[in-house]
């Protein structure tokens, strides 16, 4: 197994990024209540802030998030604004017919999900 340089075992590799975010949130927030009160105060409002704004964690392979970059430098706009711009056309793709997802989906033994996508197939991105 990996280990971290305080000789620790390094269970990145294996945590699932929901509890890993769960487990940042709470070192957030027990950092927050160690705070001066006028910092938690605006700690809190900033959290609040950005809680307000539509933004969405998601799982997206490293190379993917590096050809993003990539592109956004090409063009001088953000990775945020690109990747909006992609899930519109692909969205609109989709709905017009002119994506069928079926190809890209393998059926899974999952109590919340029926299909994960198989990389593998008509896939050229270099994802695994």
């Amino acid at each position: 197994m990996k280990r971290k340089e305080n000789g620790l075992i390094d269970l990145s590799a294996i945590v699932d990024p929901v509890v890993e975010a769960t487990i940042a949130q709470g070192r957030r927030r027990i950092a927050e209540r160690n705070l001066p009160k006028d910092q938690r105060k605006k700690a809190i409002r900033e959290r609040e802030k950005a809680a307000k704004r539509n933004r969405v964690m998601l799982d997206i392979d490293p190379a993917i998030m590096r050809n993003l970059a990539d592109l956004a430098n090409q063009y001088q706009i953000s990775q945020s604004q690109l990747t909006a711009l992609a899930l519109v056309l692909f969205l609109d793709a989709v709905e017009a017919g002119e994506i069928d997802l079926l190809p890209y989906l393998k059926p899974i033994n999952n109590p919340r999900y029926a299909y994960v996508v198989n990389w593998n197939k008509k896939f050229s991105g270099g994802v695994p």
